[in-house]
């Protein structure tokens, strides 16, 4: 659970730094409101799915969690994952939920 409370508090700090208030994060990301708030207060956790979508949006590489001990495994899994849930490379910014 340790792992999983570091990568929260990554999260909501990036969330925070980029002025994305927590009811956009989740209507960007296509996450209920409700779940997506448990889920950054550390009351449920997050599907891998919502995850990944949330990374998305905040731009964020999975490569960006390796310090808290994640395999190599979500790296390779960062372009898959954007693909199958309908991500589009944008000249912008790295990916767009499409």
């Amino acid at each position: 659970m340790e792992h999983y409370q570091q990568i929260v508090e990554t999260l909501e700090a990036t969330r925070s730094e980029r002025g994305i208030p927590k009811a956009e994060l989740a209507r960007r990301a296509k996450v209920d409101n409700r779940r997506l708030m448990f889920a950054l207060c550390g009351k449920r956790q997050m599907r891998v799915d919502e995850f990944v979508r949330v990374c998305i949006v905040l731009e964020m590489p999975m490569s960006a969690f390796e310090e808290y001990g994640t395999s190599n495994t979500l790296t390779s899994f960062d372009k898959t994952a954007s693909k199958k849930l309908g991500a589009r490379k944008a000249p912008d910014c790295e990916y767009l939920i499409g």
